[in-house]
């Protein structure tokens, strides 16, 4: 296998698939938190037995095994997060009014023992490294973790699509601090810094005296780069990146994009509680629900509209919302929580019902359901 394409054909198929799979094996009922960290740690070692063989390697074989090995190794620290195992001190919702830096400070919070141990393997396998011939799995976890802290922060300060769907529930208060913007002013340098690493990887691999081990390295490299930028224009468009992998974040029978446990668990709890079958107040003090139906498509900027003036306390003392609804040729998730609003696209099957559901206390539930139903309708109000 050598050249150019198999090159790059060989880094998007990796990238893809052992995404899906860490996000497959997350959402299993069948496999524990427990034995992802196990088989991650495995393939990790072996990873890193991979490396060493390879580390004075200049053939194409050994540029493929190191890349490999760099992106297993990146899964280790993947696998880590999304199983709570490395996350940070921080596990709870961003508090209300946090803004500015000591919202940057909680969100940080919430990643820090993740950063930390991402570094931490950084600086190991640059020192591993440092001086060998085949140092391609090392510049592959840089890349990743580059292009990855950098999507981190574009989320952070406020991106069109946030993909919350990659998310497990175990997770879901880091939503709370994901801004919720068209874009800001991050994206357009970090898309511009990637794309010139592309451009010089792939010129690299393009090199008229180029050896064969070192056309191969530069391409996988180039391309790996080039996939951290097409993630993040999708963050500014209105398709989402989640349905590269919906073979794996798809749920068993109906409730696929609207039901989850954890924070949407409680929020269903939370409803049941607040009104008998009767509906009459449950045995929650002061708590009520209001749930609709929105069986048009909804406008996503009127919808950002509602979702702003209910978050500031338009509609009452309203402590959560959540819902799913049809929007263009797609479905959109939208969620209030913490004081903030965020709106994502995401997959649908055609049992999905388009809903919202609100908790809280003093809600104007007429208001509520009149100004839902207009964005439902396409209505101006």
């Amino acid at each position: 296998m050598t050249g150019l394409w198999p090159a790059a054909i060989y880094a998007v198929v990796l990238w893809w698939f052992s995404t899906g799979i860490i996000l497959l094996a997350d959402r299993s009922p069948r496999v524990s938190t427990r034995t992802q960290m196990a088989v991650a740690s495995v393939l990790a070692i072996a990873a890193l037995a991979a490396l060493v063989v390879v580390r004075d390697s200049t053939t194409v074989a050994g540029a493929f095994v190191g890349f490999t090995a760099g992106l297993v190794l990146w899964g280790w620290h993947e696998v880590s997060f999304l199983s709570g195992a490395v996350t940070g001190s921080r596990r709870s919702e961003c508090p209300a009014g946090a803004t500015g830096w000591r919202r940057f400070v909680y969100a940080a919070q919430t990643l820090i023992h993740h950063e930390i141990a991402i570094a931490v393997t950084a600086l190991a396998l640059g020192v591993a490294f440092l001086g060998s011939a085949n140092p391609v799995g090392f510049w592959a976890f840089v890349i990743l973790w580059g292009m990855r802290l950098s999507s981190k922060l574009n989320i952070f300060l406020g991106v069109l699509n946030i993909t919350e769907e990659f998310l497990p529930a175990r997770l879901n208060h880091l939503k709370s601090y994901f801004g919720a913007r068209s874009s800001n002013m991050l994206f357009p340098v970090s898309v511009t810094v990637g794309t010139a690493l592309t451009a010089w990887l792939l010129h690299g691999a393009l090199v008229a005296d180029a050896a064969p081990h070192q056309v191969s390295a530069f391409a996988l490299l180039a391309t790996l780069a080039a996939l951290g930028v097409l993630e993040h224009w999708f963050m500014v468009m209105p398709l989402s990146s989640e349905r590269l992998w919906e073979w794996a974040l798809r749920r068993r029978a109906g409730q696929q994009a609207w039901r989850e446990t954890g924070d949407d668990h409680d929020l269903d709890q939370g409803a049941a509680h607040a009104h008998d079958h009767n509906g009459n107040p449950g045995h929650v003090p002061g708590l009520q629900s209001v749930s609709a139906r929105l069986d048009g498509p909804c406008d996503a900027q009127p919808l950002k509209c509602l979702l702003d003036s209910i978050a500031k306390g338009a509609y009452g003392n309203v402590e959560r919302v959540k819902g799913i609804a049809r929007s263009g040729e797609g479905w959109i998730r939208f969620d209030v929580a913490g004081g903030r609003s965020s709106i994502s696209a995401i997959s649908a099957g055609d049992d999905e019902v388009p809903q919202v559901v609100a908790i809280g206390n003093a809600i104007d539930e007429a208001r509520l359901v009149t100004a839902f139903g207009a964005c439902a309708s396409g209505a101006r109000t």
